[in-house]
């Protein structure tokens, strides 16, 4: 049933469902250990709250598998919706990043070419108000950087939670 649903489902996840399907039909393998399995393939969160999901609805055997896969479905298209805007909001700041970088490099080589622009920061005092501003667009862009690239979700079904 998994290698017909394989056929049916998006490139990035197709692999790793007909993975699971050999495993429970041809290797025999233990559901929940498959299951397992088939969550590490993904190596995501969301397919860890499946693979979780459908290790409870293989343990209890009942009849509720039908209300819990469709609450699951809601479940994961929520969280991809909610990936998507972070993503979009995360893009934004990875282009502000870009373009203060651009406006920084600028302003650089025009301190290069043109020295009257530079000369109130030859003095000592100027030296001091040059790196404390250098320091503070450092760490605007590095802050920026942050938010821009987030980690990732962590996994509660993982290798290393089993050990």
């Amino acid at each position: 049933m998994a290698q017909s649903a394989a056929r049916n489902l998006s490139a990035p996840i197709a692999p790793a469902v007909a993975n699971l399907g050999r495993r429970v039909s041809v290797s025999r393998i233990p559901t929940e250990e498959a299951l397992r399995q088939f969550a590490d393939e993904l190596n995501d969160p969301v397919g860890d709250r499946i693979a979780a999901a459908l290790i409870l609805v293989s343990r209890r055997r009942g009849n509720k598998a039908g209300v819990v896969l469709s609450h699951l479905a809601e479940l994961v298209a929520k969280d991809v919706s909610d990936r998507r805007e972070v993503e979009a909001a995360r893009a934004e700041h990875r282009t502000t990043v870009r373009w203060i970088v651009i406006i920084l490099a600028f302003f650089a080589s025009l301190a290069v070419w043109q020295r009257a622009y530079v000369a109130p920061y030859s003095t000592p005092i100027g030296q001091v108000v040059l790196a404390v501003v250098a320091a503070f667009y450092g760490l605007a862009v590095w802050w920026l950087h942050r938010l821009g690239n987030a980690a990732p979700g962590q996994r509660f079904l993982s290798q290393e939670g089993r050990k």
